[in-house]
């Protein structure tokens, strides 16, 4: 936003109007205030308590194939191997997309977790096999994409 907040008033003076449900919220306060310490800080506070990157490591199995109910068997099959085998992730999903087909592909995903990415890069050969069982007839499009958010 500081940056959105600069570019406003670059040729002449601009203004940036701001719409939320909280803005008593510790990060728009330090938006306010142009305070970008206060602002990491606050957001590096949240993602920590809620396990996100940089605090964790993260990846995404998305997928796609002509049926989305075959396709969310697909993606619920991968989680129960993962689960069964990998004590050191967290999953969740499967989920639609949110532009749930493309190109008469319906698409989902498949979010996994883990403390750190040593614990993620060990399960990603497993998750390798596991997606080549599950789809050794290549009826999917299956993508791992790691650290995506």
């Amino acid at each position: 936003m500081i940056q959105v907040a600069g570019r406003a008033g670059r040729e002449r003076a601009g203004q940036v109007y701001i719409q939320s449900s909280v803005p008593e919220h510790p990060v728009f306060q330090a938006i306010i205030a142009s305070d970008y310490q206060a602002y990491a800080s606050v957001l590096l506070a949240e993602r920590k308590q809620l396990g996100l990157p940089p605090y964790a490591a993260q990846a995404l199995i998305k997928a796609s194939a002509k049926e989305q109910s075959i396709l969310l068997a697909y993606l619920r099959a991968i989680k129960q191997a993962l689960n069964d085998n990998a004590t050191t992730i967290e999953t969740l999903g499967p989920v639609p997309l949110a532009v749930e087909k493309v190109n008469h592909r319906y698409q989902a995903q498949l979010w996994l977790s883990a403390g750190d990415k040593k614990s993620l890069q060990r399960v990603l050969p497993l998750l390798e096999k596991i997606i080549l069982h599950f789809d050794a007839s290549g009826r999917y499009k299956t993508i791992i994409d790691v650290d995506a958010l």
